[in-house]
């Protein structure tokens, strides 16, 4: 058999998933050799539309900046076009104790790429634990540094490992005026300064802003093979806290959170 490289290619037909491996030589299909076709199993319908692939690490706290254009649904898609350079780069720290309190700031002095062209832009957040209290504040100082004017949207991203997560009689979120929505939704929530993720047998988290943000929700799940068959696990949930930037050269913008677990 000729070398070459191989592809695997997926085709997701009803309820049953055909894996077909394909040799590929000098970047031509040369003909299909030793075909494998195997049928399983899924739990559900449409399983290969959850099928998302992350480019980045899912932790909190990531800073976004992307277009005012985009969508909640590209975005939970991992489909959306990143602006900023801030999403897997790395900060510059500084560490400040005191008796009671431990500050911890980052900076870093990247770039937003609009049209090709990079417009210099500085986030510094710094994080503020103190002994007693359970939670943290975030105080956050977006900087234009460069000689125009800089448009855009800045998000900051915050993921939540739940237990339980999908048990929606027992565990939700719920927005201002009562809204209770299971973890698991996919939802867009506007002009809002807070909301409270709560798991009945542990408690609730409780995130408040200081400035009222647009919000996108969204489940982290993963696709797996059991005995059933594939089947979705959800893991988690995302929340997407954003506002529509516009700063001048040399403006600043900022704002505070708080996170509080009660």
């Amino acid at each position: 058999m000729a070398k070459g490289k191989r592809s695997k290619k997926w085709w997701f037909l009803g309820g049953a998933v055909v894996l077909v491996l394909a040799v590929v030589v000098a970047g031509r299909t040369a003909g299909l050799e030793n075909i494998l076709s195997t049928t399983v199993k899924v739990k559900e319908a449409g399983l290969e539309k959850k099928l998302i692939v992350d480019w980045y690490r899912r932790t909190s706290l990531i800073d976004h900046v992307f277009s005012p254009q985009e969508t909640l649904d590209a975005f939970y898609r991992s489909r959306y076009k990143e602006w900023g350079d801030f999403v897997d780069q790395p900060y510059q720290v500084k560490i400040a104790r005191s008796a009671r309190k431990i500050t911890l700031t980052l900076q870093r002095d990247g770039g937003v790429w609009i049209d090709r062209v990079q417009h210099p832009l500085r986030i510094e957040k710094k994080i503020t634990v103190e002994s007693g209290k359970p939670g943290f504040n975030v105080a956050y100082t977006l900087t234009n540094t460069g000689d125009e004017k800089l448009s855009a949207c800045f998000g900051f991203e915050s993921n939540w490992g739940v237990s339980g997560g999908d048990d929606h009689e027992h565990a939700y979120v719920i927005w201002p005026g009562g809204s209770m929505k299971p973890l698991d939704t996919i939802e867009t929530v506007l002009a809002t300064q807070e909301v409270a993720i709560v798991v009945e047998r542990f408690g609730r988290k409780l995130m408040r802003l200081s400035e009222p943000a647009d919000w996108w929700q969204f489940p982290i799940e993963t696709v797996s093979l059991s005995e059933a068959g594939f089947e979705r696990t959800y893991q988690g949930t995302t929340f997407l806290a954003h506002w529509p930037l516009e700063l001048e050269p040399g403006a600043v913008w900022k704002m505070k959170a708080q996170v509080e677990l009660i």
